[in-house]
């Protein structure tokens, strides 16, 4: 039998083209294309909201960076809904500690996330960017002439303004210069509009349950809890300082059987012995009938001593 080759659809290639190594979770939906800055210069387009009541071309995110083992990112749910977040919790409980690396490892970092054009990589479509706020603020800046108060409009389909800037150090050093928007307005193609319509911002942020949160983080030292339906706080078991072993209890002789336990209804100490009762008072009257014959009372031996001596 003659081989017969199966064309594939399209969409798989792409997905196979994009696809990121590693078990890496992140906190944008898979079916969003994710931009980065390349070091050196960057030309890129912001694309307009299209989610209602949208004030701004972005919309601000809390994010907690460097998860787990797999260094996943996840939303915070305290920042973004008020809600409890074992990030948060196990953030605070470093701080009591005093281990500020870890508290500030999981310290959520602020981002706006757009819409935008890769101007050196057109082909790939509008992409999401996670960018910093202090960009952001530097942006809308220089979007206001600061002599007539006119306001560019950067983010407009038809007479919007490209961005250039220049990403400058690696990592945790990663820094932006010499922001500047173009001098000529530009245009956005429908198609790109449409497809930003279709998969507006609110839904491509990746929401997490609290356990699922608690679970990407279990393996970095969070102590583990079967109880799934409801919160659990999370313990730092990494930094937790170990408690000196205590010292076994040795062993009774075979010769001396350990004492048989108190019953329930008393006490599991030795009672303490009765005393005998103090002597009663003794009315005058009777202590004076009491009083043996020969014998005086009220004068001492002294006193007693000098009668007898001058009786002779």
């Amino acid at each position: 039998m003659a081989f017969q080759y199966k064309k594939r659809d399209a969409g798989a290639w792409e997905k196979r083209a994009s696809q990121q190594g590693g078990d890496y979770q992140g906190f944008i939906v898979d079916e969003a294309k994710v931009y980065t800055p390349k070091k050196g210069d960057n030309f890129v387009r912001i694309l307009p909201p299209t989610f209602e009541n949208a004030d701004h071309y972005g919309i601000d995110v809390w994010v907690h960076y460097g998860i787990g083992p797999d260094r996943a990112s996840a939303i915070c749910l305290q920042k973004m809904k008020n809600m409890p977040c074992p990030l948060c919790e196990a953030r605070a409980r470093a701080e009591r500690g005093g281990d500020e690396d870890l508290a500030g490892e999981l310290k959520p970092s602020r981002r706006v996330m757009v819409y935008m054009l890769d101007r050196k990589d057109e082909a790939a479509g509008p992409q999401v960017w996670s960018m910093p706020w202090t960009l952001d603020r530097e942006v809308c800046k220089i979007s206001r002439d600061k002599r007539t108060g006119q306001v560019y409009a950067i983010d407009d389909p038809n007479e919007g303004y490209d961005l250039s800037f220049e990403r400058e150090g690696e990592g945790m050093m990663v820094k932006y210069a010499g922001i500047q928007l173009s001098r000529r307005p530009s245009s956005v193609d429908e198609e790109t509009l449409e497809y930003i319509s279709t998969l507006p911002l609110p839904m491509v942020l990746r929401w997490r349950e609290y356990q699922e949160l608690h679970e990407l983080f279990a393996g970095s030292g969070m102590e583990q809890t079967a109880a799934v339906n409801k919160p659990v706080a999370p313990v730092s078991l990494a930094r937790r300082p170990i408690a000196a072993a205590r010292p076994a209890t040795p062993p009774l002789a075979a010769e001396e059987p350990p004492p048989p336990e108190p019953p329930e209804d008393e006490p599991p100490f030795d009672p303490v012995p009765a005393r005998d009762p103090p002597p009663r008072p003794i009315a005058p009257a009777a202590a004076a009938a009491a009083v043996p014959s020969g014998e005086v009372t009220g004068k001492s031996r002294a006193a007693l001593l000098r009668e007898k001596l001058a009786a002779r």
